[in-house]
């Protein structure tokens, strides 16, 4: 599996601050990825409280908060870092791709 990029660092630190380690795998929706809760399919991201979406598709859709410190310029290029990362380059497993978000040592 690709490591997640130096770029997508910052929303993955959010999504693990955030939101505690997914006791289910994500099911495979078509390409990607999602947690199904209430007839609706999450990415990580999604599962952020602070995100307006099931599947954020930008920057202000998934709920940076202040303590981020980024302009708005850093933060399409962090989202877009994850969202590229998590939809396009992983092979697919899903515990892998669970266990490079919440490695299960700080789960």
């Amino acid at each position: 599996m690709k490591p997640i990029p130096e770029e997508a660092m910052p929303v993955v630190e959010i999504i693990r601050r955030e939101v505690p380690r997914p006791a289910e795998l994500p099911v495979r929706l078509k390409e990607t990825l999602r947690w199904k809760i209430n007839n609706e399919y999450y990415c990580p991201m999604g599962l952020c409280p602070k995100a307006i979406r099931p599947t954020p598709s930008g920057p202000f859709s998934f709920g940076y908060d202040e303590s981020a410190n980024t302009t708005s310029e850093n933060r399409f290029l962090y989202t877009d870092a994850f969202m590229g990362w998590w939809d396009w380059l992983l092979p697919k497993d899903a515990a892998e791709a669970v266990d490079a978000i919440w490695p299960k040592e700080i789960a």
